[in-house]
């Protein structure tokens, strides 16, 4: 987006910005919006002049206070990065809310993405994008292109994923007491494949997870092709484990030297001078044999928190780990109703039932149930 607008999304005070915005909505000249406003009052239009009257003021600010909805980046209320475009697409009426927003957060959410690629190729600017079904038009192609390249795309990768997922119990409950109180959804997941194991646990410091891809220096480049390959030391290589055979799910198995050279010049569009080259990550082969030695015993468990990885748990019940890779020992009343929740699906291994069991029965939970002190709890079925 233009400098002078991120400069603006970055310093402003909501006060600031919350100005700023009226006046694109509420510019005489520039605004269709405002234009439309006046059309039915009379008393907005003086001897040919524009009052603003404090009618259209406070619909104004409401436009923009339900407009932030639909921009990705928002956390609070209008502090997202792409309020600038949107109320400019929303001032030009080309953009009709909320019967637009789901495609056009959607679009933006690509255009975030795909804009720090190497193979995008449209604008890096989002106010070049006059209207906003060009950028829709541009990220839309850019996405169909992404999953019409096989399982090396992200997007198949993740796809591939979901074959070896299945989701075996859904909870909804507020916690009043602990360090971090207020409501949340859990979602627990059985993982039976590598890839499941290693996707499903991005952004965490598992030992089972890691990005699909990395960048790398260009005199990097040889080095990084021998490790993709299986040439360098055992560490190096990710074969630590000593597992035997192919892992499933690989994405690049059996490729040779010359194949992940081709595969790098089109992750970077046949370029490989820049900077900075998009390539495979050459210890990812190693992290899934780290979930596949961990998916030994039986299916290894994640548990989700309002959609982002809380924890893990092996079929062995030897591994509960958070996700900085911590074990844990304890367990709150707030961790004995997922666990409770999870050995009534009667899924687990015998080692795991019994082991969260014993947590539960040790967590405090019931007595705090028997004195009333537990909020009601919603549970969906998987």
């Amino acid at each position: 987006m233009k400098l002078t607008s991120l400069l603006c999304e970055v310093f402003a005070t909501p006060e600031a910005k919350m100005q700023d915005l009226m006046k694109i909505l509420l510019s005489p000249k520039k605004s269709t919006w405002l234009q439309k406003q006046l059309r039915g009052d009379r008393a907005g239009m003086l001897g040919g002049e524009v009052t603003i009257t404090p009618e259209i003021q406070a619909k104004a600010e409401k436009t923009i206070r339900d407009a932030a909805q639909w921009d990705p980046t928002t956390k609070s209320d209008i502090d997202g990065s792409f309020m600038h475009y949107i109320v400019n697409q929303i001032a030009k009426d080309t953009l009709i809310l909320p019967e637009d927003g789901t495609p056009l957060k959607e679009a933006l959410q690509t255009f975030v993405k795909a804009s720090r690629r190497p193979n995008w190729t449209g604008p890096k600017d989002v106010f070049q994008f006059g209207n906003w079904r060009e950028l829709q038009k541009q990220t839309q192609e850019w996405q169909e292109k992404q999953m019409a390249s096989g399982v090396t795309s992200e997007s198949e990768w993740t796809k591939k994923a979901k074959e070896g997922v299945n989701k075996i119990c859904d909870i909804e409950f507020e916690t009043v007491a602990g360090k971090e109180p207020g409501k949340y959804h859990y979602a627990v997941y059985e993982m039976t494949t590598p890839v499941g194991v290693f996707v499903y646990g991005r952004g965490t410091r598992w030992c089972t997870s890691t990005s699909l891809y990395t960048t790398i220096k260009p005199n990097e480049l040889e080095k990084t092709l021998d490790l993709l390959v299986g040439k360098g030391t055992a560490y190096e290589t990710g074969n630590y484990y000593n597992i035997q055979g192919d892992v499933p799910g690989d994405p690049w198995k059996g490729r040779s030297k010359e194949e992940f050279l081709q595969t790098i010049k089109e992750l970077n569009g046949g370029n490989l001078r820049q900077n900075e080259l998009k390539v495979p990550n050459p210890h990812y082969r190693g992290y899934l044999k780290n979930a596949m030695n961990y998916l030994k015993d039986g299916p290894l468990y994640t548990v989700f928190r309002n959609g982002k990885p809380y924890m893990q748990l092996n079929s062995a019940a030897n591994q509960i780990m958070d996700t900085g890779d911590v074990s844990l020992r304890l367990t709150s009343p707030g961790l004995a109703v997922i666990f409770r929740a999870m050995v009534q699906t009667g899924k687990l291994s015998k080692q795991l039932t019994s082991s969260l069991e014993k947590k539960v029965e040790s967590s405090g939970l019931k007595q705090l149930e028997a004195q009333g002190k537990v909020p009601p709890i919603k549970t969906t079925n998987a």
